[in-house]
């Protein structure tokens, strides 16, 4: 490499500041790209795709950093395709690996279903195979198991495909390192393997243990064979997602000490700031707690003083003043964090929230009711406890807290919370809420998370001093939707009723009824096609699962009565379904006989549906009383063969 590359190296490396960075990179890109086609070697090609890559991690938005990823990408695609050089397929498997962790960082539900990134990483599984073959390159192997870890982890549902795919990263990078012993990559990557592999472990305790310390071993290992930034760094994150923080204050004060990349070391300094927050909770001793926190928002200050202002820095940064007893400066910096591109104050942000929470089930709700772009569910759930526990203010930490939910609906420790934050606001109305948000986050955790105990524990020890009639499984159950969602779903449903155009007003009565379902906590599906032949789909109006079972719903808004023809294409949908299904046929003007009949005799060959009109489900809107309504109508089709049992508020008591 000449002078002139080495000096914009060295240029770039003694830069902070990340928009005097971009200006640099974007300068001097065309002169390293044409250096590059003049001459192509592996040493300037690194260079480029190391350039490219700080742009991209300059850049914010999601678009822009998703197309200058795509750019880079077919560029060293056409190189290596090019000249058959297996640095340079090096080069662009490992910056693939990139785009893929920065994928999963700045947009994971895109990222999640994204059918071609696993098509990709198939392809390039086979690719990399293929020059191991061919060459014998150990770095191969590691990149081979990476891959797999990566289909592991994001794009294998079946449990036991999981365990194959990680069983094989993990055969790869144990013959990479019979290969040789000596590079810290392949520790690094045994390490993250083990580490997933003890989440899909854990409901064997004895399974979890063994995997979590055979992950810390070989993070361990890396860092004794190389005493790398990088690897200082991995035993960070390690210890951050196993809830060790002492350990990752410990390791990131180390690694501070020989990290020589400013850029990376500020751009990773929240997980410094998240752990010593983290440490307040834990009764430390005041002395190392203080030192810690004092450490940790030194380092935010001098990255975000370098331009280093990211959503979950900023939000670590604000917490570590709020333990430090600077709640003023905290709430101004979190202020800041809304108000940077937008001007919001703190009560507009309170009234988004709201409107965020009101449309969350739409399908644009991320891209569009997230204010400036937030989209990682972590840092709503720093903001509902930032909320909670320094700002005193259970409103607005129940709105970051349903966000977050939103963003993860699966996430134990964001169910946790808000489980928590209700159980605390103690209204009889969340009861049903806070039964199914600590049932969901006791199947979703794992052993490394276990907090939902504690607050079960609290919430059950809540119900036991209650009245009894009140506690049973059922009647703490009856009032299923907030008081301040019960205004807006009458009134949702009053704008529906006035509705002229049918086909419109079909349309949204499909999103209405399911909407109302979740707004119950019942967990429920939209209107989607269902594949029953090569290239034949029925519309399926939604789906839920109620008390353990599985209903394919239906629904009817026209000016006469469902018939026959209705009930017939629910009955053709649930035999193409699951087993054992359900069906819920909704139809606001009612069934003719023929209908009632037809769908009471299929009772009989255990084709269970339940019907209501509109009548019924104006008076279940009106009383609040869906979860009652619905056990009411099962129990009469379980104990009568009665699919049309008409629900009333004096006939609840069926059995």
């Amino acid at each position: 490499m000449d002078n002139s590359l080495s000096n914009i190296l060295t240029l770039i490396q003694a830069e902070l500041s990340p928009s005097k960075v971009l200006s640099i990179l974007i300068e001097n890109e065309p002169i390293v790209r044409n250096a590059f086609e003049s001459e192509p070697n592996d040493n300037i090609l690194t260079l480029y795709s190391s350039l490219k890559k700080e742009i991209i991690y300059l850049t914010l938005d999601t678009k822009k950093r998703e197309a200058k990823w795509d750019e880079l990408l077919k560029y060293l695609e056409k190189w290596k395709a090019k000249i058959d050089n297996k640095e340079f397929q090096i080069e662009y498997a490992y910056t693939l690996i990139d785009f893929l962790e920065d994928q999963i960082a700045f947009n994971p539900t895109g990222f999640l279903e994204n059918k071609i990134l696993d098509k990709l990483l198939l392809k390039n599984i086979t690719v990399v195979n293929t020059y191991f073959e061919n060459t014998s390159d150990y770095r191969f192997l590691i990149l081979k198991g990476t891959y797999l870890r990566f289909k592991a982890r994001y794009f294998c549902k079946l449990f036991t495909e999981r365990v194959s795919r990680i069983d094989e990263a993990l055969r790869c990078l144990q013959k990479a390192e019979s290969l040789n012993d000596k590079d810290s990559n392949i520790y690094i990557q045994k390490g993250l393997c083990l580490f997933f592999k003890s989440a899909i472990n854990s409901k064997t305790f004895e399974l979890y243990t063994t995997a979590i310390k055979q992950a810390e071993e070989n993070f361990l290992k890396a860092v004794k064979i190389s005493n790398s930034a990088l690897s200082y760094l991995s035993l960070c994150f390690f210890y951050r997602f196993t809830f060790q923080p002492d350990a990752c204050c410990s390791i990131f004060i180390k690694y501070t000490s020989i990290e020589s990349n400013k850029r990376r070391l500020y751009r990773n300094s929240y997980i410094f700031g998240e752990a010593a927050n983290s440490l307040s909770y834990r009764n430390r001793p005041e002395e190392i707690l203080n030192a810690y926190l004092t450490e940790s928002n030194k380092l935010l200050s001098d990255a975000i003083n370098s331009g280093y202002e990211f959503p979950r820095l900023l939000v670590a940064k604000a917490f570590t003043l709020a333990c430090l007893n600077k709640l003023d400066i905290a709430s101004n910096l979190i202020f800041k964090l809304f108000s940077k591109d937008q001007g919001f104050t703190w009560n507009q942000f309170v009234e988004i929230s709201d409107s965020a929470l009101d449309d969350y089930q739409n399908k644009n709700y991320i891209d569009n009711a997230i204010i400036n772009g937030i989209t990682d569910s972590s840092i709503w759930n720093n903001l509902g406890t930032f909320s909670r526990h320094f700002l005193k203010d259970n409103y607005l930490a129940e709105n970051c807290y349903r966000i977050a939910k939103a963003l993860s609906p699966n996430n134990t420790i964001i169910l946790t919370n808000l489980a928590r934050l209700l159980i605390k606001i103690d209204i009889k109305e969340y009861y049903n809420e806070i039964s199914y948000l600590l049932e969901i986050a006791e199947e979703k955790s794992d052993s490394r998370f276990y907090w939902w105990m504690q607050v079960k524990n609290e919430f059950e020890e809540m119900l036991s001093k209650i009245d009894e009639e009140i506690s049973t499984k059922y009647d703490y159950r009856k009032k299923t939707y907030r008081k301040d969602d019960y205004f807006k779903i009458i009134q949702q449903f009053n704008i529906l009723k006035e509705m002229e155009d049918e086909y419109s007003r079909g349309i949204q009565f499909e999103s209405f009824i399911t909407n109302l379902l979740r707004r119950c906590n019942i967990n429920s599906l939209d209107s989607y096609k269902n594949a029953i032949g090569e290239k034949t789909y029925t519309q399926i109006d939604g789906a839920c699962v109620f008390d353990s079972k599985y209903y394919l719903i239906e629904t009817k808004w026209t000016s006469s009565k469902a018939g026959v023809d209705a009930v017939r294409q629910l009955l053709d949908k649930m035999m193409n379904g699951l087993d054992d299904n359900y069906g819920l046929l909704i139809s606001i003007s009612g069934f003719t006989q023929d209908a009632i009949d037809t769908a009471q005799r299929n009772i009989l060959k255990n084709m269970k549906m339940i019907l209501v009109d509109g009548e019924e489900l104006e008076l279940i809107i009106n009383n609040n009383c869906i979860v009652d309504a619905l056990l009411s109508k099962q129990i009469a089709l379980h104990l009568r063969n009665n699919c049309y049992y008409k629900y009333s508020l004096t006939n609840q008591n069926i059995a």
